[in-house]
């Protein structure tokens, strides 16, 4: 008698009826992880397969290699790592990073998520407001920003990992060029000045930490470029699309192109082509207006 892949996977999974808390320890699951109740602050949570709460998620963590599913919401301070679809109602001040898509019905309040595929946060209300949100394949929300122009970043276009990844590489790479730099001032005054200096015995210890340095920097050089190969070879153009308003405040980023929002705009998408990025807003059911991002 054979079973199918949700059979066994439900044989799997392991119930906790009731919430988790910090005096747990670290909950650690081989497969799937379903919890009735919530997941209180400080907890931490580590699963191989799906992690599904039926309840709300405070100041805790959560890391699963497959999908995450919360019935209510992140209250504050929460911290979400899935491999796979993160799916909840609402989050607060909290990060979301997904291999997958961020699917968010309620709202999304001072947030940084992190999506390789679309996040959207539709529903009637669909707020998204304050943070960083990124995502490869595209945006989709309701509501963008706020009347009090909250600073809110929407990216899209580019893997949030290889952004992060070569953001990383730079500010090391600018780190080690300026210890480089200062090590050989060190290392060229010392050898001018030869046996005059008290330090002259130091000399092949700057010498050492320069050779170090051009090394440390090259690795950092070729990682830079692989990663940007990588950026090259993907094919990803990337939309946001905001059915509701989209408010002053709001700073958008397509690719490498970067648009700032000046006044109040409805039901428009955002795409990059030639021309840097560009916008329609739709005045009728069949009516599209194609307009610069200096219009």
């Amino acid at each position: 008698m054979s079973m199918d892949v949700q059979e066994l996977r439900h044989i799997s999974t392991h119930i906790i009826d009731g919430d988790i808390n910090p005096d747990m320890g670290i909950v650690e699951c081989p497969g799937d992880l379903l919890v009735q109740g919530d997941v209180q602050d400080e907890s931490l949570i580590l699963a191989e397969g799906d992690v599904e709460i039926c309840g709300y998620i405070g100041s805790a963590g959560i890391r699963a290699h497959r999908s995450i599913i919360v019935h209510r919401g992140v209250a504050a301070q929460g911290y979400l790592d899935a491999g796979g679809d993160i799916r909840v109602q609402f989050a607060n001040n909290s990060q979301l990073v997904a291999g997958g898509n961020i699917q968010i019905t309620i709202s999304a309040m001072h947030c940084f998520l992190s999506s390789e595929g679309y996040i959207e946060v539709q529903g009637d209300e669909g707020f998204l407001v304050g943070g960083t949100t990124a995502a490869a394949c595209g945006i989709r929300a309701t509501r963008v920003g706020s009347i009090h122009r909250t600073p809110t970043i929407l990216r899209v276009g580019i893997s949030p990992l290889l952004r992060n990844e070569l953001t990383r590489l730079r500010d090391e790479i600018e780190e080690l060029s300026q210890q480089l730099d200062a090590t050989k001032k060190d290392a060229d005054y010392l050898q001018n000045a030869g046996n005059r200096s008290a330090y002259a015995e130091r000399l092949p210890l700057y010498q050492m930490r320069v050779s170090y340095l051009e090394r440390e920097l090259e690795k950092r050089y070729k990682r830079y470029r692989i990663t940007q190969r990588s950026l090259d070879k993907s094919d990803v153009a990337g939309d946001i699309q905001v059915t509701g308003l989209v408010y002053p405040g709001v700073v958008l980023n397509i690719g490498w192109d970067e648009h700032q929002i000046e006044q109040a705009l409805e039901n428009v998408r955002f795409f990059m082509n030639g021309k840097g990025i560009q916008w329609t807003r739709s005045t009728s059911s069949d009516d599209m207006v194609s307009h610069s991002s200096g219009s």
